[in-house]
């Protein structure tokens, strides 16, 4: 998600529905997270998983981005990372 590096901030336009995933659905997210880790210290060469698609709109100042699809899982991995960096970045 090198994308995301490029920006200063990442919008969501009014137009998009609050996040409603249940816990199923950013349990599924999550364990797919993990699966990819866990095979990419395996070892294996072949590290694929397929997150769906993400669109987004560079906006006309070129230092923000909007979200027009894949705000739920966007806002899904943000989560998760946000929670796991908090937790786990003392131990690094």
């Amino acid at each position: 998600l090198k994308i995301f590096e490029d920006y200063s901030k990442i919008k969501i336009p009014i137009y998009q529905r609050e996040f409603v995933w249940e816990e199923e659905n950013a349990n599924l997210i999550i364990s797919s997270i993990f699966e990819t880790f866990d095979d990419w210290k395996n070892n294996n060469i072949q590290v694929e998983n397929f997150f769906g698609i993400f669109l987004l709109e560079i906006l006309e100042n070129n230092k923000e981005i909007s979200i027009v699809d894949g705000q739920q899982r966007i806002t899904s991995f943000y989560l998760f990372f946000y929670m796991w960096c908090y937790e786990y970045a003392s131990s690094f």
